[in-house]
């Protein structure tokens, strides 16, 4: 081959050359695309249901629910071995002398689990038993004296720098009502509360924001709260209301994606233009549900009927 050849080959390669890496470039993406969601692969999607079928009856009253956990960048999904309703037991670091007068105190007489906060001079000590009653307490460190500081129900506790919140509410049959309060010592006068927020709705988990708001999931609502009291309404006519539980691992945040463990079910719901739109997911081994006589409900093509009341 000629030298004169062998550079017009030497020519053509290159030409061909630089154009795949033109192609390259032109098709190599300017930044890392999100992933694809698998949280949920295998699962099958449905419509969120208000009720009238048989998803939201069978999934009301489901023994078996859902957790969900947030691992690393990763959402995880598994059978929850939670109990079905929240347990709230007195931490080892209450005094024995606290939990005497609790148990004594109007907070045993309504029944309720109690819940304890330790604060700089004793305990808030409340208890929530539903449409029976309320109260929350406070307890010198040494159980020697107490006082009704309020009757709200409290779901949580919430402290937030030197300052101490709390979400209540009651849903009850078509009663729906909650607040976010704060418990504050107003000198020689002890312990008292003041309504921050008015929810309009029973809150049931809260996501930490930042030390000034929180992120809010409600029988039907999702809201942010702000510790000045204001309140930003992120959606709402939500449906899982039906099947949601008070226990940990069932509220997650993913990217602009909320997973919620729920009865039965996993509701996502996920931020597009604005607003979340809100699906369900049955798990694999339960593609379709449908209702049996009594209250019983089964699997259809799946594992059969999977729990009896």
């Amino acid at each position: 081959m000629s030298a004169t050849s062998r550079t017009m080959v030497s020519r053509l390669l290159m030409i061909v050359l630089t154009g795949l890496l033109c192609v390259a470039c032109v098709t190599r993406p300017s930044a890392v695309p999100r992933s694809e969601d698998l949280t949920l692969q295998g699962w099958k999607k449905i419509a969120p249901s208000k009720g009238d079928k048989d998803i939201a009856y069978c999934a009301n009253w489901a023994t078996q629910s859902w957790d969900i956990t947030a691992v690393g960048d990763a959402i995880s999904v598994s059978k929850s071995s939670s109990p079905m309703r929240r347990d709230v037991s007195a931490p080892e670091a209450v005094p024995e002398q606290v939990r005497l007068r609790a148990a004594s105190s109007r907070l045993r007489a309504i029944g309720g689990t109690a819940q304890f906060h330790e604060v700089k001079d004793g305990w808030l000590v409340s208890t929530d038993a539903g449409e029976w009653g309320a109260s929350v307490w406070w307890f010198a460190a040494d159980g020697s004296t107490g006082y009704e500081v309020s009757r709200e129900h409290v779901v949580y506790f919430v402290p937030l720098g030197t300052r101490i919140f709390a979400l209540t509410g009651l849903a009850h049959l078509g009663l729906s009502k909650g607040s976010l309060v704060e418990f504050f010592r107003d000198g020689d006068d002890g312990w008292k509360s003041r309504e921050i927020a008015d929810l309009g709705d029973a809150p049931d988990h809260f996501r930490l924001e930042s030390q000034t708001a929180l992120m809010v999931l409600s029988r039907s609502k999702l809201l942010r709260i702000s510790t000045n009291g204001h309140i930003e309404t992120l959606h709402t006519g939500g449906q899982w209301s039906w099947a949601i539980l008070r226990k940990p691992n069932t509220f997650a945040v993913k990217d602009d994606t909320i997973y919620l463990g729920l009865r039965l079910i996993v509701s996502k719901l996920e931020r597009k233009g604005g607003r979340y739109n809100e699906e369900w997911y049955l798990p694999p081994d339960c593609p379709e549900i449908r209702k049996l006589p009594g209250i019983r409900c089964m699997c259809v093509g799946g594992m059969g009927e999977y729990w009896q009341r």
